[in-house]
């Protein structure tokens, strides 16, 4: 073989190895990245079941105030509602009575006359 055949022929072996390092070399990395997106991937599960407990645990707290201020205002309107029956009751009492008055001094205005 004649060194210029020899020449090629190293030139297209290290262009062929090259290829060869660079491919397993991208397998190796494409593996070590599905890798690590794996573990990626379960650690933000991780981190955002831990959040989720935490904001849970805040929003129970809000919660459970919010609804018993709720209570305390539903109590407060039920109270009020209760005091307006009442007054509308005594408010017609009143009428029945000031009409029988106005009836029983229309009848003695009568019988002076």
């Amino acid at each position: 073989m004649k060194k210029k055949d020899k020449l090629v022929t190293e030139a297209i072996l290290e262009e062929k190895l090259e290829e060869i390092l660079e491919e397993k070399l991208e397998e190796k990395l494409e593996e070590k990245l599905g890798v690590f997106k794996v573990e990626i991937k379960e650690e933000m599960r991780e981190e955002m079941v831990i959040m989720r407990d935490y904001l849970d645990g805040k929003n129970r707290g809000y919660r459970d105030e919010i609804l018993i201020k709720i209570d305390r205002f539903a109590g407060r309107v039920q109270t009020l509602e209760d005091d307006n029956t009442v007054g509308a009751e005594h408010t017609r009492e009143l009428r029945v009575d000031v009409d029988s008055h106005g009836k029983r001094i229309s009848d003695l205005e009568s019988k002076i006359a």
